[in-house]
């Protein structure tokens, strides 16, 4: 897993960096926003449905989505915070033709080598250890590393939108059959209307994101891949043959933890995901020093 060393270093690098507040700004708005919207849903929704907020039915909706949006936010704070894995330590002064380059690519831009499934994203400027892609909503590259984080996010918000739709269609049913409250004016039922349909927009977007990262994990695949391999066996075909290993590869070997937003164990079918022939990079950076062809 990322060191706590590394993880600091990144803090720093990407969250307290001046030249990044801008973006920053915007992360944290879109949590802000969400937590907002979700909060504006529930005040509106849950007492003319369930006529009070301590009833049972009431507090078991307020429990679920509460915890919907509260791993929500946590994966997406840890997706957003977490480096997805860079490779930093083979820098170009080793020899092009002393390295397998049917394992390891040359990265001309940071002039250093790379593992096979590596990649080099032009917005972070860096190679990135099995790059999925580099997501404008968390500001950063999905890789490695914060992968898990990413999907937990887009699952859990895609559960919240689900809720609070739920919620939606049972306050329209409360103004059809005029349960716990006065009617309402036309200006409320303009604004419920338009916020029914952008949850469902959520939902639709969301939910194509749930199922094509569902899809690519399922076959140990990555976005780029997907994108620049499609209909290629060779070189791009990582798929083990193994749902579980294949999920493995991104949440870790211990499956009771899979749905919680921690950091998975650095093991196991994580090691799938670089490929049946992935060495550490210390390794090869070892050999090299050392004389080794």
């Amino acid at each position: 897993m990322v060191s706590s060393s590394t993880s600091i270093q990144f803090f720093f690098q990407h969250f307290l960096s001046f030249s990044n507040a801008r973006a920053h700004v915007n992360q944290v708005a879109v949590v802000v926003f969400y937590c907002l919207y979700i909060f504006t849903a529930v005040y509106v929704c849950v007492e003319p449905i369930f006529g009070s907020y301590t009833s049972k039915y009431a507090l078991i909706s307020l429990g679920v989505l509460g915890f919907l949006v509260l791993f929500s936010v946590i994966s997406y704070a840890r997706a957003y915070l977490t480096s997805p894995g860079h490779v930093t330590r083979i820098k170009g002064s080793i020899e092009p033709e002393k390295l397998d380059t049917r394992r390891y690519n040359y990265c001309a831009i940071c002039e250093l080598y790379k593992p096979p499934r590596c990649h080099h994203c032009r917005r972070c400027n860096k190679c990135v250890l099995r790059m999925d892609h580099h997501c404008l909503w968390i500001n950063n590259c999905v890789g490695m590393h914060n992968h898990k984080f990413f999907y937990l996010f887009i699952i859990y918000a895609w559960l919240a939108f689900l809720a609070v739709f739920a919620l939606y269609v049972g306050r329209w049913l409360a103004y059809v059959h005029g349960i716990h409250e006065p009617e309402l004016k036309v200006w409320q039922v303009v604004l419920l209307g338009f916020a029914t349909f952008f949850d469902l927009g959520n939902l639709i977007y969301l939910g194509w994101m749930v199922y094509f990262q569902t899809y690519l994990i399922s076959r140990n695949r990555t976005n780029v891949e997907h994108a620049c391999c499609e209909g290629q066996q060779e070189g791009c075909d990582f798929n083990t043959n193994s749902l579980l290993q294949n999920w493995s590869s991104v949440f870790g070997s211990r499956v009771y933890d899979w749905w919680i937003p921690i950091a998975p164990p650095y093991e196991g079918g994580r090691k799938i995901a670089e490929g049946r022939e992935y060495k550490a990079m210390k390794d090869v950076e070892d050999r090299y020093e050392n004389g080794e062809n």
